[in-house]
């Protein structure tokens, strides 16, 4: 028996019946332990048909059964079919088949790592002290997953990156580099096969821990194997730390998430290595690497597969070891279904959150009032959860408001359990965080957007643990609070300009008087309020279709402490070129240096010379990049949007784009067109237009339309590039 101290860093299945643990020493070494487990789940049925199925399915040295008593999340214990089976495969093999009979199938659909990790009372990045023998390990568990001040090995990281035939990516590979942080590159010939070795061998040498690549799940590391396979090295050319061959399929699938299409790579995993595809990077983007190994500790999930997890399956993935902890059986199938409503009782019901649309303009001395974490918070002091939604009323010690249903005190939902236990560590992160961007601050921010998005999964159709009618019960909650702060406010002599949610925007009264009302609304609620932002002067922007009505998610403006505040602009979307984008933050970064008479005349002058430099080309192509993404296949466009046209132009060159990818492109005079084969002038007109259009958003508040900034702008300008006539 050999015992070794450390850090435990991933696992895997070696083969059907065989887990690896990858730990990671004090030493710095990383070792390979091997364990025999049988992964398992469980079956609850009337009597009759476990004893039929329990002689059906057992199979001596391949699947064995017992019974056990288990609790369900509605609080109720059940005798079900505890199965176990030799192997991964068999175990989805027969789920599978149970799927199509009158069964309930719990446990059934955790990954083999996760029941591994969750059975053996550890973690990823746990420090342990590990003892194995043949086929058998013990782990003495030297940390605690609630840990925040949690030490991490030394990672070793490198990007692998290549250059392709083809745009986006695609084609035959035409170069492979492989960079590390401390500035040493080294290039590989993908043609030439003991250029690829030494490339295996260059990782394996320098003992990488981290390997980032762009596309490297769908693209990368499958094209790889290809040509290792062409040049008759398949057996040699490895990127697993094991030296094992790899074996990575291409493909994937499309997928709607909060009305936008997304797609997702089939995931090319490697052992005893992180593979972290950029672009498959599911994890919260603010938290980076903390936000990653965050989530991956506190969920039982190995890092490479907590990085291609979206929110919902991080939520999911923790509310699962919440009900194992304790010892609730963990459904397979989806939400349980909403209750029965009548016509009114639903229109009552489902009314999403509270919106008092913004006054349109300028708005001076402003303060943005927050409640922290407001639907989280409710979720959390409320207790809602699926299973803790009493339609009946007979079991309701708090009744929700509006809404003929209440929610019962006799147990502590999984949700409520499971966000609570994220709001602590929140903020007690924030508490110790010191200034921005250290490394508790990366992790409250990765928390924050999984507790953004906890209230949304709650009404999901596929968690285990959502209702529909915890989703309404949350918002209905969030209605009354809103509503409440509101009339306090008018109250104390605020006038409310604008409320939306959680947060609503108040001017009058002194800092005094203002700090006293957080104060009492606070305490009225039971949910901490504070002080988001102290505006200087705020602009809320009308709806370009109808300027009548206001639009109350976009808004800009300049704190007190000389800061500019966005929302809902252009700088904000994703699409939007990066020079047009900084060209709108420094006009209003313009703006927050003068006093609000001369706010718009120093944003005109930013404005100018961006306009200048654009038609001048001094603009870096790469600075008009637009990303886009496909939301259906090429041919179902009925319109030849920019995107659908760049995606038949790569058809043509054999590339084929599903929904939900992402294309980059700039415009030319010839269309839009990939970055690899531009074969035209860029179209300034194009550009000059979204700039116009970006400042008027800035400009409007302050009485600027259209005509009136591009009259200002050539007035200013001594380009006559600016008075060239649009030939279309």
């Amino acid at each position: 028996m050999s015992s070794m101290k450390g850090w435990l860093l991933d696992i895997n299945e070696e083969e059907p019946g065989i887990v690896a643990v990858w730990i990671r020493t004090q030493s710095g070494a990383t070792v390979k332990l091997l364990e025999k487990y049988e992964p398992y789940f469980y079956i609850f049925a009337p009597s009759w048909k476990l004893d039929s199925l329990s002689n059906s399915i057992t199979k001596p040295g391949e699947v064995s059964t017992s019974y056990e008593p288990v609790l369900t999340p509605q609080g109720k214990v059940n005798r079900m079919l505890l199965v176990r089976t030799k192997s991964d495969i068999s175990r989805r093999s027969l789920v599978k088949s149970l799927m199509e009979q009158d069964v309930s199938l719990f446990n059934a659909d955790i990954s083999l790592e996760q029941q591994y990790l969750f059975e053996r009372h550890i973690f990823p990045f746990a420090r342990i002290d590990v003892c194995s023998s043949s086929n058998s390990m013990n782990f003495n568990l030297r940390d605690d997953i609630e840990s925040l001040d949690f030490d991490l090995p030394r990672l070793r990281e490198a990007t692998l990156d290549v250059r392709t035939s083809k745009p986006l990516g695609f084609g035959e590979l035409i170069e492979i580099g492989l960079s590390f942080p401390d500035g040493f590159s080294v290039n590989f010939d993908p043609k030439d096969p003991e250029s690829l070795i030494e490339l295996s061998e260059e990782i394996q040498r320098k003992g990488v821990d981290l390997l980032f690549t762009e596309g490297g799940d769908g693209r990368v590391l499958p094209s790889l194997i290809e040509v290792a396979s062409k040049l008759g090295i398949r057996n040699d050319f490895t990127l697993n730390r094991d030296l094992s061959p790899m074996s990575f399929r291409r493909g994937g699938f499309s997928y709607v998430s909060y009305g936008t299409v997304g797609w997702k790579s089939k995931p090319a995993l490697l052992r005893g290595r992180y593979h972290i595809d950029l672009d498959n990077f599911m994890a919260p983007p603010d938290g980076g690497l903390q936000g990653l190994f965050e989530f991956s500790r506190v969920c039982s999930v190995p890092a490479q597969r907590m990085a291609r997890m979206g929110i919902g399956s991080i939520m999911s993935a923790l509310e699962a070891l919440v009900a194992f902890r304790r010892q609730i059986a963990i459904p397979t199938k989806e939400a349980a279904p909403e209750h029965f409503k009548n016509a009114l009782s639903l229109i009552k019901s489902d009314r999403g959150g509270f919106v008092m649309n913004p006054k349109p303009g300028i708005h001076e001395d402003v303060l943005e009032v927050d409640f922290t974490s407001l639907y989280p918070s409710i979720i959390a002091v409320k207790n809602i959860s699926a299973e803790t939604v009493d339609p009946s009323l007979s079991e309701t010690p708090l009744e929700v408001p509006e809404i003929n249903f209440g929610i019962t005190a006799n147990r502590f939902g999984i949700v409520s359990d499971a966000v609570a236990f994220l709001l602590r560590r929140r903020m007690s992160y924030l508490s110790k965080s010191s200034c921005e961007d250290d490394i508790y601050d990366a992790r409250q921010k990765a928390i924050k957007l999984v507790l953004c998005a906890a209230f949304g999964y709650l009404g999901f159709k596929k968690a285990k643990f959502g209702r529909v009618d915890a989703h309404m019960a949350t918002t209905a909650f969030a209605r009354d609070i809103l509503l409440k702060a509101i009339r306090l406010a008018e109250t104390k002599g605020f006038e409310v300009v604008h409320a939306i949610v959680d947060a609503l925007w108040i001017k009058g009264g002194t800092d005094r008087e203002k700090n006293n009302f957080i104060s009492e609304i606070s305490e009225a609620i039971g949910i901490p309020a504070k002080a988001k932002a102290n505006y200087r002067w705020i602009a809320f922007l009308r709806s370009r279709a109808n300027p009548d009505v206001p639009v109350p998610t976009r808004y800009f403006g300049v704190l007190r402490e000389g800061k500019s505040k966005m929302r809902g602009i252009e700088a904000r979307r994703h699409d939007t070129p990066q020079f047009i984008a900084e060209t709108q933050i420094a006009m209003l970064e313009a703006m927050a240096n003068v006093d609000l008479p001369k706010a718009s005349m120093a944003a005109l002058h930013v404005l100018t010379r961006s306009m200048s430099l654009l038609m001048k080309g001094e603009v870096p192509i790469n600075s008009l990049v637009i990303t886009r993404r496909l939301s259906k296949s090429p041919w179902e466009y009925r319109n030849r949007i920019a995107q659908a046209l760049v995606a038949w132009k790569v058809k043509k060159m054999g590339i084929e784009l599903m929904p939900g990818m992402e294309l980059s492109f700039v415009m030319t005079e010839n269309g839009p067109s990939t970055l690899d084969f531009i074969n035209a002038p860029l179209d300034l007109r194009f550009y000059r237009k979204l700039l116009l259009r970006a400042s008027h958003s800035i400009l409007e508040p302050f009485h600027w339309n259209p005509q009136s900034i591009e009259f200002e702008v050539q007035r200013h300008s001594l380009l006559s590039p600016f008075l060239i006539p649009d030939k279309r």
